[in-house]
């Protein structure tokens, strides 16, 4: 049995350690939310995603521009979660806890707070009913017009044989000129 949290899990770390008698489990979910929300079982042969909501949890995707509208299936934004393990706010942050903790406008069964935690996370729910996760809100960058994932980028430097880590920024050579830049560290022997 292996289980993976709290980082995005690489399509190459399933490669690495699964095993037909090993069950491989990833499982998703903030400190706000008491940890663990979703999970999923994982298989080299099918994309990684972070599942389904777990019992007592419910999962949304909302409109990152007007986080009061929930997104149908397919369409990307910022994953909300509700449910009986949600946190109460932030310790003396009334600020930051109105901003991240929302009203349930959904009515959502099962949701005692009556409220919807807002992760700052991206993500889309699949034909599978699956969500896949696709990085941080604040995390991506814009470069002459396009929204790029940095993470994305990073993940796909991990695919070259001999790549052991990889970090992806940008960069300015002159000011107003942002390009990408990758960085990476080859294993040992390679």
């Amino acid at each position: 049995f292996l289980l993976v949290s709290g980082e995005a899990c690489p399509q190459d770390l399933i490669a690495r350690w699964y095993r037909p008698n090993r069950r491989f489990l990833n499982v998703y979910g903030p400190t706000e939310a008491t940890v663990t929300a979703t999970w999923t079982e994982l298989h080299p042969d099918r994309p990684v995603t972070i599942g389904q909501p777990l019992p007592t949890y419910t999962t949304v995707i909302l409109d990152p521009e007007n986080p009061f509208h929930a997104l149908p299936h397919g369409e990307i934004g910022e994953i909300g979660i509700a449910g009986i393990g949600l946190a109460t706010g932030y310790l003396n942050r009334d600020d930051l806890t109105d901003k991240a903790f929302i009203p349930d406008f959904l009515g959502i069964a099962g949701n005692p707070s009556g409220r919807i935690y807002r992760t700052g996370d991206l993500g889309r729910v699949n034909a599978d009913g699956e969500i896949e996760y696709m990085g941080r809100i604040d995390l991506q960058v814009k470069i002459r017009g396009y929204r790029i994932e940095l993470t994305e980028i990073e993940s796909v430097l991990l695919q070259f044989p001999g790549v052991a880590a990889t970090a992806v920024d940008t960069f300015e050579p002159t000011e107003g000129q942002k390009e990408l830049v990758g960085y990476y560290s080859v294993r040992g022997g390679s």
